[in-house]
């Protein structure tokens, strides 16, 4: 129950992404966290056969912090559970061709270099205080 993630969290996200070849889930900023590994996200589209459904799969896409994405596809996307078979297949030629469209993307959203954010921030606050 925090507002931001524990240390703990962060060194588990490191951890996850170290032995991970690619990380799938549904409209998520790990794409991120994913694209500073090397490593290609894919989203799920589509919505399960479920009849207690709590959410439309395409309405999470068309949040607005997903206007920033560009057209070249920066995530790889599973339409369907038989799709993601594929993906998992043909995962290199994948990851080559969507990982320059994911950094691009990222170089949107963030400003580089990432690794001296933390500095930024406290920039930004100096600033505010002094």
């Amino acid at each position: 129950n925090t507002v931001l993630p524990t240390m703990e969290d962060n060194t588990l996200l490191v951890n996850t992404m170290r032995h991970s070849d690619l990380v799938i889930n549904v409209g998520s900023s790990m794409v991120f966290d994913a694209v500073c590994h090397n490593i290609p996200c894919a989203y799920i589209r589509y919505n399960p056969s479920r009849e207690a459904l709590k959410k439309d799969i395409y309405g999470i896409y068309k949040y607005i912090h997903f206007q920033s994405m560009p057209q070249d596809a920066p995530v790889l996307w599973i339409d369907s559970p038989e799709k993601l078979k594929g993906i998992l297949l043909h995962l290199e030629t994948e990851k080559a061709t969507v990982l320059p469209n994911t950094v691009n993307w990222f170089q949107t959203i963030n400003q580089h270099p990432p690794e001296k954010a933390s500095e930024r921030i406290w920039v930004g606050i100096e600033k505010i205080i002094n």
